[in-house]
């Protein structure tokens, strides 16, 4: 970049005639938004290579507008770290707006403010930095994504299950993007919510607020073991990463692990219910809501994975895209939790 008006004549005769000249249509704003702020130095690009005049102090006042923007706004370094396996607020707002104009997610400024701030702190988690760090670019965005999950719509609903279906399947068959579940709704063939049962996981179950590190598909070598086995390869998956607390792996210690298995052998619901709740499971595993999320957005490269997440009946709740949309299902027996099935497995969520 030139330093000098001998370097850069336009320079030299913008000094001389003491006027300010820009590129045609180029305004330099100290915007905070990446998406004004690309639009400003692609303009001042465009003026470069097209040799029409730019005073260098417009360049360096961007780059210094550059420099303070990535160390105050960690959306840029997430953009860069994930690429399109982020999902930020913007990017919610703008894919979840239907064809008459309606924003389904709309965040003023001061939630936003927030939503970055909680970014930030998610960034700079010492477990989450340090496995960035560990990770090369390329593998990083080969294997994991970041999201950002809603806890509500604009109007102040809680987002759900079904109000996710009812408020954005209409737009995704507009769009071609298929449909969000695998089956009818309020039918008698959908067993989560029909006439006679309405499962609270899918009514009413709702996420807070929150960014997540979810792998992309299942943990490689998670699947074909038995609800125990994953429980021990996602513990082992984290204490190699990292990820978790000391106290989460304590708790999920091979000996709980073989009292858990025989509790089974006589009461396999009790014995899913603790199961599910080992906060190894509860802390880490995708959540049902989450899997549909992230297929309402795009395309879901889930496999199939167990939840930590059990139905009414005790049977705990596993997710899978099977083609034409997200299917869910329960484990019906003790004979679930002790099955290597070889398509379900871990998908991590964090």
């Amino acid at each position: 970049m030139p330093s000098s008006p001998e370097q850069y004549p336009q320079l030299a005769d913008i000094k001389e005639s003491g006027e300010v000249k820009k590129a045609p249509g180029f305004e330099l704003e100290k915007s905070k938004e990446l998406d004004q702020f690309a639009a400003e130095a692609n303009k001042i690009a465009e003026a470069i290579k097209e040799d029409k005049p730019v005073l260098l102090e417009q360049v360096l006042e961007l780059r210094e507008a550059l420099e303070k923007m990535v160390e105050s706004d960690p959306r840029i370094e997430a953009k860069r770290l994930f690429g399109e396996g982020y999902m930020g607020p913007e990017e919610i707002e703008k894919h979840f707006t239907l064809e008459n104009g309606e924003k389904l997610f709309e965040y003023t400024s001061e939630e936003k403010q927030k939503i970055v701030r909680m970014l930030r702190e998610k960034l700079d988690d010492p477990q989450i930095r340090d496995l960035i760090k560990r990770t090369p670019k390329e593998e990083l965005r080969e294997r994991f994504q970041l999201f950002l999950f809603p806890d509500k719509f604009k109007d102040g609903t809680p987002v759900t299950m079904k109000s996710l279906y009812e408020r954005f399947q209409p737009e995704m068959t507009r769009r071609g993007l298929g449909e969000l579940f695998h089956g009818k709704i309020d039918d008698n063939d959908c067993w989560y919510y029909n006439k006679e049962n309405k499962e609270p996981f899918f009514t009413s179950d709702s996420n807070p607020l929150s960014w997540k590190l979810l792998s992309r598909g299942n943990l490689k070598g998670s699947e074909n073991h038995d609800y125990f086995e994953e429980t021990k390869f996602l513990r082992e998956y984290l204490r190699q990463n990292n990820l978790a607390t000391e106290d989460e792996l304590n708790e999920c210690s091979d000996e709980r692990l073989v009292e858990l298995r025989q509790l089974n052998e006589r009461d396999w619901k009790k014995a899913a219910k603790q199961l599910s709740e080992i906060m190894i499971n509860k802390n880490y595993r995708i959540n049902p809501l989450e899997a549909v999320f992230m297929h309402s957005i795009k395309e879901s490269v889930l496999m199939s994975a167990r939840t930590a997440k059990c139905s009414s009946s005790g049977g705990y709740i596993y997710v899978g895209f099977y083609g034409h949309g997200i299917g869910i299902g329960q484990s019906w027996n003790g004979n679930d939790l002790t099955r290597g099935i070889s398509n379900l497995g871990v998908a991590l969520s964090c």
